[in-house]
């Protein structure tokens, strides 16, 4: 993990995707004796609360935050696996959800890898028919020799060798697995990834060598990662940007270095402080900066106005009230409304 990912300066400023005000909700119902004992109303979990950014190619967009905040949910909704409640997610101009349920020709061009490797592929498949049935389903023309080739071909690039088509997913280990997992990713030449959490179930020194995989093939492809993470020192590693969420919304965004070295919201300090880097070594306390040591509210019951007021110190009646919009400053986006007075801590 020696070589790093290329600084925002040097992506090309294309954009290639647009989520706008995206929700998605989900249905929780009550036990049945206490509805209808009770009466008590169905209740619904809002993951997603009107999230926004702008995706640019060749870039490596990393979204963190901690388990609940809404990463993984909007993955699905970016790759077109789940249907938004509200918002819209727009490749090239085109709706995701229209390109997914009508399997228009760009579906092909975005892909996803899952978290776990061990669940992602069909036990009962070869490998070779795992990633070629991407290929069959999108692509109606070519041979079975031509698509055997392109098999072969993306096993290569992503370190093994074609004789391994013929094998199941049990006789490999779990990077092994996740390596098919990008060769599948790749079998309908892509140009966005989407990446839940793609090492998290890896050991470190196996999640170094699929992340150097990952980034040579960002290279040598010109692909576009979403990146969703909630190990600081990978995101670290691998970002362009990185986009803080908490609660289901995006409360900071900014370049990696920025992120990292200088970050603004309280809550994404309170979120680097607590991960001993090279970048907060020197400051212990770094975890407790704007931070109050309460719970986090449910995602059931989402606070009015700012959703990380009850644990922010610096929370005025503002805050409680009105919910902060993500908005331009100091040269990345951020929802605070006393930003401009706190100041970098």
């Amino acid at each position: 993990m020696d070589r790093p990912m290329q600084s925002l300066g040097e992506t090309r400023r294309k954009r290639i995707m647009t989520v706008g005000e995206l929700s998605k909700s989900f249905p929780v119902p009550a036990p049945w004796l206490r509805r209808v004992l009770k009466k008590e109303a169905r209740r619904s979990l809002r993951a997603l609360d009107g999230v926004s950014f702008d995706l640019y190619e060749g870039e490596t967009l990393s979204l963190v935050g901690e388990s609940g905040c809404g990463k993984s949910t909007l993955a699905r909704c970016v790759a077109g696996l789940y249907r938004p409640t509200a918002g819209s997610v727009r490749y090239r101009d085109r709706d995701m959800e229209n390109i997914a349920r009508l399997n228009l020709p760009e579906r092909r061009d975005v892909q996803m890898i899952f978290q776990d490797p061990y669940a992602s592929l069909n036990p009962r498949w070869r490998v070779g028919r795992s990633i070629a049935d991407p290929i069959l389903a999108l692509e109606k023309n070519g041979s079975r020799s031509e698509v055997d080739d392109q098999v072969s071909v993306l096993l290569r690039q992503v370190g093994l060798s074609p004789d391994d088509a013929v094998k199941y997913p049990y006789q490999f280990s779990g990077g092994q697995r996740q390596r098919i997992a990008i060769a599948r990713a790749l079998s309908t030449k892509p140009a966005v990834i989407v990446c839940d959490e793609p090492t998290s179930s890896l050991d470190v020194s196996v999640q170094a060598q699929i992340l150097n995989t990952m980034s040579d093939l960002q290279d040598s492809l010109g692909l576009t990662y979403l990146f969703i993470s909630h190990n600081l020192a990978v995101v670290d590693h691998v970002s362009t940007r990185v986009g803080v969420m908490f609660l289901g919304r995006l409360v900071e965004l900014a370049t990696r270095d920025e992120i990292f070295s200088r970050p603004l919201h309280p809550y994404s300090q309170a979120l680097i402080g607590s991960v001993p880097s090279i970048h907060n070594l020197s400051r212990p306390e770094a975890a407790s900066d704007g931070a109050v040591a309460t719970a986090i509210p449910s995602p059931l019951n989402v606070p009015t106005g700012c959703a990380y007021r009850l644990q922010c110190r610096h929370a005025v009646k503002v805050c409680e009230e009105v919910r902060p919009p993500l908005r331009a400053f100091d040269g990345r986006q951020i929802a605070c409304h006393r930003v401009e007075e706190m100041g970098p801590q």
